[in-house]
């Protein structure tokens, strides 16, 4: 068994991207990242080393692939992703075989502590999920469990902790926000509904919103705005975006967003963002309730909310997702191991 890496053989690309449909189980497949998204990715030209490697099997199978890369935050820090391994009990034992080649690619390229999985921002999907709950939803990390037990068996040790909460019955957000939304209305800042009219230009202020309001997240790291709207205009699209919209202030300034919608016959808060400077104010509880008041209008029968992917260590919204006591919490993490 050895690693090929794909610089070697870029015929073999589109098995690359593949991969995953061959491999895994028919319970993970359907949440495998699509193939024409795993090529776009491996397109990217951030300026740090990365290399995408096969695992190949004595027989000449390819058994798995990962994708190395270094930070664009630190060049001590290196990440990996794309990963993926059969799902025969077997080739666990030969990946960790060859674990200590790919650490030496990191130690090589000066690398001295790896954190992952992650590609190269956080608008890429990354985190491993860790629960045991049934429920599983495309829009969630979703590797297959055997991928956490591998990590921990090669020495990784959680880093960082996400979590989405699951709330029946709207709980708090039957209420929550009411009067913030009210005093926000009477100082004059609006809620604009994103439609598939406006997101041409919504798209562009989404980015500028998020490029300033994201930047304390963890890992965080910015990208060009070609690149922003390829991985979301196509996701904006296949949602119904009545429950999103940008807040604008009283001189009709974008200043925050709410991305809302329905999926799995629930309503998940997907993300919210408000400018630096109009943090206080109450602007993010306003623009989730305008949301849910929007989806009790339009969708009366579903009371189901998945308050999504949120970092155990953002207070504001942690407080948001566990007001409501009676929840179901999936978990998710990113893991970390110093070479």
């Amino acid at each position: 068994m050895k690693l090929i890496s794909l610089n070697d053989v870029p015929q073999f690309k589109n098995n690359f991207c593949e991969l995953a449909d061959r491999l895994l189980s028919p319970e993970d497949k359907p949440y495998a990242m699509k193939p024409e998204y795993v090529s776009k990715i491996l397109d990217l030209k951030f300026p740090v080393p990365s290399e995408a490697f096969f695992m190949e099997a004595q027989s000449g199978e390819f058994f798995g692939r990962i994708l190395l890369q270094g930070s664009t935050l630190d060049k001590e820090l290196g990440h990996w992703g794309l990963f993926c391994l059969s799902s025969s009990t077997k080739y666990k034992e030969s990946f960790l075989k060859l674990w200590p080649e790919i650490e030496a690619w990191f130690k090589d390229h000066g690398i001295k502590k790896i954190v992952g999985p992650y590609l190269y921002t956080t608008f890429f999907p990354y985190r491993l999920r860790t629960d045991h709950l049934l429920a599983r939803y495309g829009w969630e990390p979703n590797q297959p469990a055997v991928d956490l037990d591998v990590f921990k068996a090669l020495g990784f040790k959680t880093h960082q902790i996400y979590f989405t909460n699951f709330i029946d019955g709207y709980g708090s957000f039957a209420h929550k926000g009411t009067k913030e939304l009210d005093e926000s209305i009477k100082q004059g800042f609006k809620m604009r509904e994103i439609t598939k009219e406006s997101l041409h230009n919504d798209v562009r202020i989404i980015y500028d919103l998020s490029m300033e309001g994201f930047t304390e997240n963890y890992l965080f790291a910015p990208i060009p705005f070609e690149l922003f709207q390829s991985i979301y205009v196509p996701s904006f699209q296949s949602v119904d975006l009545r429950l999103s919209c940008i807040q604008e202030n009283p001189q009709g300034k974008a200043i925050g967003f709410n991305f809302t919608f329905i999926m799995d016959d629930q309503i998940v808060i997907k993300s919210v963002c408000v400018a630096p400077e109009y943090r206080g104010k109450g602007l993010l509880n306003a623009g989730i309730r305008w949301s849910m008041l929007r989806a009790m209008e339009l969708f009366p029968n579903i009371k189901k909310i998945a308050t999504a992917l949120i970092h155990e260590d953002n207070g504001p919204s942690k407080h948001v997702a566990n007001e409501t006591l009676d929840k179901k919490r999936h978990e998710y993490v990113l893991l970390h191991k110093d070479l």
